[in-house]
């Protein structure tokens, strides 16, 4: 967290970024360890000492090929990822740091907390909810004495002062746990020069070769995750990113972690959005994160100790509940009142939202970006294979209301034969606008005007 924290900050391109940790990389290096444990001899020290180098290797080499990712505009190609797809993944986002706190919030044991209360719905403890809750109604609804302070700060404070005092007046065993104590030591880079005595032994290099697949797949994982991240805040915070100089930070983050004993890590918006809402505007605001991190865990970990769990499960929720993409929750505010003028697109729009959250939530958050885009891909192909005329007559067949006498209307009827009406509707884009210009030119040489009705064109595009 510190040095990939820190670097991928100050030398990133997504203002406030904050980088760290995720379950998917985690996932990736353990199956890493589980193939260099499965080719080494486990009951020799030395070897499993090897094993471990060449895992910070992979973390070493990943970030080296962001770097190049970066130098070489790869990050460009995020750019065409559509809003629904982004939409749906912050929303998934802020649905899993929510479930994943909901047994400290609610004082539950147990890793499941929807099966624990569905067996046993007393297991949860009151006075742990109560403070759970009023530590994030304090950071949502900051009162007029607080304002001037980050909410989180505000929700800490309140949450920890609610909670020693429900302790004092001996509700203590009715309340959640603290974090307790945190065990440190300070770290070097000493897997650096560890890393060039891997090419000096032929039995190490086969087994670096034999990881660099999954290695490249943590490369591209850490990537795609921090890409779609970095375009996730640059639509909360409104502030334009630099895809490619991201990837570069990302890669110095987690080459410079690797050499200290540090795994990969990526670009997440649920810490970006925290600092966004802690008054962070810079890159400088990740860097200095980085860095208070780090002084918090050497020089105040005995303090941190006291910190009760469920306070900084309210405040995650908090951050969580802020972070819900506003545009999908208007698209689905309309459905909700009928204020929809164009239903096939609004349910587009949320059936690809919905599919994506779903999809991050269940299953895993990069797979979800990958299915928001065929879905994209899908749909756009259902809409353009239409050919958008609806249909097509001419002028002197179909007259308005209006009261003529009998020489008027042989005059309408005759020179409406020069005239051809087009009704077109739907999407108007490059294929439609082929299949109208080939029956254009299948008029009739009489035909000298044509009108194009464009009442029920939903959109264009130019």
């Amino acid at each position: 967290v510190v040095f990939n924290g820190t670097l991928s900050s100050l030398f990133g391109g997504t203002p406030t970024m904050i980088s760290g940790p995720k379950g998917s990389i985690t996932l990736i290096l353990s199956s890493i360890l589980t193939r260099l444990l499965a080719g080494s001899n486990n009951s020799d020290p030395a070897s499993n000492a090897v094993v471990i180098v060449i895992l910070f290797f992979s973390v070493f080499v990943s970030g080296l090929l962001q770097v190049v990712f970066g130098i070489f505009k790869v990050g460009n190609f995020i750019k065409f990822i559509p809003y629904p797809t982004i939409a749906g993944f912050i929303n998934g986002t802020a649905i899993l740091i929510i479930t994943n706190q909901l047994n400290v919030f609610f004082g539950v044991s147990g890793k499941d907390f929807f099966s624990q209360i569905l067996t046993n719905p007393f297991a949860i403890q009151t006075l742990t909810l109560f403070v759970g809750v009023v530590t994030v109604f304090f950071i949502l609804y900051p009162s007029w004495l607080t304002k001037n302070l980050p909410p989180p700060v505000v929700g800490l404070a309140i949450g920890m002062s609610l909670y020693y005092s429900l302790s004092y007046f001996g509700f203590r065993n009715d309340l959640g746990p603290v974090m307790g104590t945190i065990e440190i030591s300070t770290p070097t880079p000493k897997y650096f020069i560890e890393f060039g005595k891997l090419f000096l032994s032929s039995e190490t290099l086969k087994l670096v070769v034999a990881i660099l697949p999954a290695t490249i797949i943590l490369t591209l994982l850490t990537s795609i995750d921090t890409l779609v991240n970095s375009l996730a805040v640059e639509n909360m915070t409104h502030r334009k990113s630099d895809c490619n100089k991201e990837l570069i930070g990302q890669g110095v983050g987690n080459l410079t972690a690797a050499c200290f004993g540090g795994i990969s890590g990526a670009g997440t918006a649920s810490r970006a959005f925290a600092n966004y809402r802690a008054g962070g505007r810079t890159e400088l605001s990740g860097g200095i994160s980085g860095i208070f991190v780090l002084v918090a865990i050497l020089f105040f970990a005995p303090a941190m100790k006291y910190i009760p769990k469920v306070v900084l499960a309210g405040i995650l929720i908090a951050i969580a509940i802020q972070m819900f993409d506003r545009w999908s929750l208007k698209l689905l505010k309309k459905i909700i009142v009928n204020d929809v003028h164009n239903w096939v697109e609004t349910a587009t729009n949320v059936f690809v939202i919905f599919a994506v959250t779903a999809t991050a939530v269940i299953i895993d958050m990069v797979f979800s970006v990958f299915l928001g885009l065929a879905l994209t891909i899908l749909l756009l192909a259902l809409k353009t294979s239409q050919s958008g005329i609806r249909r097509q007559y001419i002028g002197g067949k179909i007259f308005s209301k209006k009261q003529r006498d009998s020489r008027l209307m042989d005059i309408l009827y005759e020179e409406g034969k020069k005239i051809s009406v087009f009704e077109l509707e739907g999407y108007l884009y490059f294929g439609s606008a082929e299949k109208l210009s080939e029956e254009v030119d299948q008029l009739k040489d009489n035909c000298r005007f044509v009108i194009l009705d464009l009442k029920r064109v939903t959109e264009i595009d130019i």
